[in-house]
């Protein structure tokens, strides 16, 4: 016996059994009950490509985002190091003025800061069990999750950009 559901139920010598009538091939609605099953059966596949599709396009922005988060680090130190570096010069030389530097560090510091907290948060939060979930909500989560990858990416992408000194250039 091969079970389809607890209602429908296919024995290959009596024929199916619905609701406990017995649809054989010689019954009218034999072919109209495997059609519905196939249709159902059809469906929920249409749903689970769809599902995997978007899963996939969210975790290849996730992918293409992660090596980035490296680089972060390296221009957060970096950073870190010209600051210290030009605090020392400016007890050296008091005329020296390091404020427009100072302030554009600070901002591409602050930057890159929040989008690695940003990327670390939306990974946190990231649940990809959908075993108490129908195709809609999977859906509209992965879509919503899609959005704020896709922000993120930007914003990963503007902190790399903005943290580039004029003089690294």
């Amino acid at each position: 016996m091969i079970f389809i559901s607890p209602f429908l139920i296919h024995d290959q010598i009596s024929g199916i059994k619905l609701f406990g009538l017995v649809l054989n091939m010689k019954s009218p609605y034999y072919v109209l009950v495997l059609f519905l099953v196939t249709a159902c059966n059809s469906s929920q596949r249409e749903e689970q490509t769809q599902e995997k599709e978007l899963q996939t396009k969210l975790l290849k922005v996730h992918d293409r985002i992660m090596p980035e988060m490296e680089s972060i680090v390296h221009k957060e130190t970096a950073l870190n190091q010209v600051l210290k570096t030009m605090r020392a010069d400016k007890k050296i030389n008091k005329s020296l003025d390091t404020t427009t530097s100072s302030i554009h560090i600070r901002a591409s510091l602050s930057m890159l800061k929040a989008a690695d907290d940003s990327m670390m948060n939306w990974m946190d939060k990231l649940d990809l069990d959908f075993s108490q979930k129908n195709h809609k909500q999977i859906m509209a989560y992965l879509s919503l999750n899609y959005n704020q990858v896709g922000q993120i990416d930007l914003a990963v992408k503007k902190a790399l950009e903005s943290s580039d000194l004029p003089a690294t250039k």
